[in-house]
This record gives C-alpha cells, sequence and structure tokens, in this order.
C-alpha cells in the first residue's frame, strides 16, 4: 500500500511557509486571477492539480476559462467540470464533454499525455460511469456519503482522490491516493490542535476565496504545521 500524498490548501501570504509539507498543489482555477497565487503555482516544480471551483462558487468556472488555465501550466491533473448534484445529469456530462473537445481539438492530443482528467464522483452510477469511460483516477467530495462509497470502490481498479478531511479512517483505503484539505489551518486559526478521533462536519462551512486572503499568527502558523505533521505521521503509521 503507498502513502496517501497530501495537498494542504493555504492563504496566498503563506504559500512559502507551507511548501515543504506539500506533496502536491491542489488548485482553485478561479483564484488564478489574483497574480501571486498564478506566479506560484505557475512556476512550481512539485506536481499541480486544477479544480474547477465548483465547491468554492457553488458552480463550475467556464470550460474557456479552465481550457486556457490548461494550456498555461504544467498541471498533472485537472478535475472536469461538475455541479454539486451528479456526474451523470446533463448539465455535468455536457460540460465535461465540451471540454475534453476543446482539450483534444485545440491543443493537440500530446497534451493529453501532461493533464489527466478526473471526473467528480457523487454516487455508485457515477463512479461506474466514469471507470466505464475509461477513467482511472476520480474524486469524491467531502459532503457526501463516502464511507459507502469508499466501500463501493474496494477491490476495484480506480484510484481516489478525497476532496477535503472527513475522517482520519478514510486515510487508511487502500484506494485512497491522494487528498486535498484546508482542515489543519482551519483548526490552527482557531487555536485546535488535530487528533485522529476529530471527524468533519460535512455540512461545515465551505472554504471560499475570502479564505485564500486571511493573515495567520506565527502561533497559528506554528499550530497548523503542528497538525499537518500529525495528520502525515498518522496516514504514514497506518499504510506503511
Amino acid at each position: 500500500m503507498s502513502r496517501v500524498l497530501f495537498s494542504f490548501e493555504v492563504p496566498i501570504n503563506h504559500l512559502e511557509e507551507f511548501d515543504e509539507y506539500q506533496d502536491f498543489y491542489f488548485t482553485l482555477a478561479q483564484m488564478f486571477k489574483d497574480k501571486r497565487y498564478k506566479e506560484f503555482y505557475m512556476t512550481s516544480r512539485k506536481p499541480v492539480w486544477l479544480d474547477n471551483g465548483a465547491n468554492e462558487q457553488g458552480y463550475p468556472c467556464s470550460v474557456m476559462e479552465l481550457a486556457v488555465l490548461l494550456h498555461e501550466g504544467d498541471f498533472t491533473h485537472f478535475l472536469l467540470p461538475d455541479f454539486p448534484d451528479l456526474w451523470s445529469n446533463p448539465a455535468t456530462k455536457a460540460l465535461a464533454s465540451e471540454l475534453m473537445r476543446m482539450y483534444r481539438r485545440e491543443y493537440s492530443s500530446i497534451w493529453l499525455y501532461n493533464a489527466t482528467p478526473v471526473p467528480v464522483c457523487y454516487d455508485e452510477t457515477d463512479i461506474v460511469e466514469s471507470v466505464g469511460l475509461g477513467y482511472r483516477t476520480i474524486a469524491l467530495p467531502y459532503d457526501v456519503d463516502r464511507s459507502r462509497l469508499l466501500e463501493f470502490v474496494k477491490g476495484k481498479d480506480v484510484y481516489v482522490h478525497l476532496l477535503g478531511y472527513r475522517q482520519a479512517g478514510e486515510l487508511e483505503h487502500p484506494n485512497v491516493v491522494s487528498i486535498d484539505t484546508s482542515f489543519p489551518i482551519k483548526l490552527a486559526m482557531g487555536g485546535i490542535p488535530w487528533n485522529p478521533s476529530m471527524a468533519r462536519d460535512p455540512k461545515g462551512l465551505k472554504t471560499t476565496n475570502n479564505y485564500f486572503y486571511q493573515t495567520l499568527t506565527p502561533e497559528q502558523v506554528k499550530l497548523a504545521i503542528k497538525n499537518i505533521q500529525a495528520m502525515k505521521d498518522y496516514a504514514y503509521s497506518t499504510t506503511g
């Protein structure tokens, strides 16, 4: 079993401070309008994922916005456009199909080897459809019944990325290969140390764009790093 890879979403003013704790970067398309954000991630030597921004905004960035960013940056993965509903719904499928057509037509087939498209799956039907279409990496949102979906994929030839932290036990699942989260940082902002017994409320506050413009105190930075190290230590101790 391989180790889970972590990406911690941190405010822009602290990108450099947390850089050494990042296994990869999970970025939000709408945030690339910020020059500091764009410069940091576009020049990174670590793997960079591009998210479509649906969770933070309630709707995904436009197909053209995503296509332009994918053309400009050296992304390893990108999340197909989704509405916070079902991957199998017509609106989501239409957007995903449009992006893939543009992806292939405008920027040549060689570009396909540089970035892996990742569908966001909300239920078992989404997973079956995605795997049937040839996707081998899927993303599971934090506000669905992930324990049920993780049980469904067990033993299947599919890699799972966790969109946000729910509970420590998910990090032990054999199909889970990566996670993005701001949870350790948000806990630190409230002066709270992380421990494995903590579970995040799936109906809790979402990470909005405003979060990325917060400034942490030195004490909050120290606690955030401690939380990150504790979470990674836990995951590594359980996955070998």
